[in-house]
């Protein structure tokens, strides 16, 4: 929506601002999501899940945690395109990924 308005009112300088701080907004979540995809495994024992779910599912939900920048950071340029209109990509992205 903030793209959009933006880029409705002609303010390229507006529309940078909002994706440099989508970009930022990413980077700033990425920590803690980080942590908390880590330190996640042994929740799943709280509840109920038997102990051979839980050493299966830790090796897994750390290597998750590393995809987390790339992804956060595509999440922030489909919405980007998606505010200046370019749909197409963000359905072909979404297909074909």
């Amino acid at each position: 929506v903030l793209v959009s308005r933006k880029h409705g009112e002609q303010d390229t300088s507006g529309v940078a601002r909002v994706l440099r701080d989508g970009l930022l907004l990413a980077m700033l979540l990425v920590p803690p999501t980080f942590l908390l995809l880590w330190n996640l495994a042994p929740v799943f024992g709280l509840f109920g899940q038997s102990p051979a779910v839980v050493a299966m599912a830790e090796p897994y939900l750390r290597a998750l945690a590393f995809g987390l920048l790339p992804d956060f950071f595509m999440l922030v340029l489909l919405q980007f395109l998606s505010g200046l209109g370019h749909v197409r990509v963000t359905m072909v992205f979404t297909l074909f990924w």
